[in-house]
């Protein structure tokens, strides 16, 4: 009788212990997941914030190589640029001399400091690069070249 109360008890020790690492477990998991699926929704605001910063609204290329027009050019050193995507909130500011005229009529390639913000605060903050070819061809190609998550 003793030895069945003891087999009971420990049986449901034992049981009770998997219940809370199963619960622990999964409580972590929802939290993981919730984290993941913040930093994506993050990351498509700022590919949405860049491909608008990208090249000028309208702008076509210019044949022989002659620099474009910078107007409605953004990006540009001091300059702020804020963009809405779903629930986040992307404002880049271009760094000094992003984008500035050169000798001869050229410019520099532009440089943006971006930081991305939802809801719960601020979750990553991006350099991105803009390369525009001297003015020839603005907005030729971009890339990230710094990025850090703040959750």
């Amino acid at each position: 009788m003793v030895l069945a109360l003891a087999v009971i008890v420990l049986a449901g020790t034992v049981l009770a212990g998997l219940l809370l690492f199963t619960q622990t477990s999964l409580r972590g998991a929802s939290s993981y997941r919730s984290r993941t699926d913040r930093l994506q929704r993050s990351e498509d605001a700022l590919s949405f914030a860049s491909a608008s910063l990208r090249r000028p609204r309208g702008l076509s290329a210019l044949p022989d190589g002659n620099t474009q027009p910078r107007d409605g050019l953004l990006g540009l050193a001091g300059e702020s640029v804020t963009r809405a995507y779903r629930t986040s909130t992307v404002t880049c500011v271009g760094r000094a001399g992003s984008g500035q005229v050169e000798d001869g009529g050229s410019y520099t390639d532009r440089t943006v400091d971006c930081t991305v913000a939802d809801e719960q605060g601020t979750v990553l903050e991006a350099t991105i690069l803009f390369v525009d070819d001297r003015g020839t061809n603005l907005g030729s190609s971009s890339r990230v070249i710094d990025i850090r998550v703040r959750t």
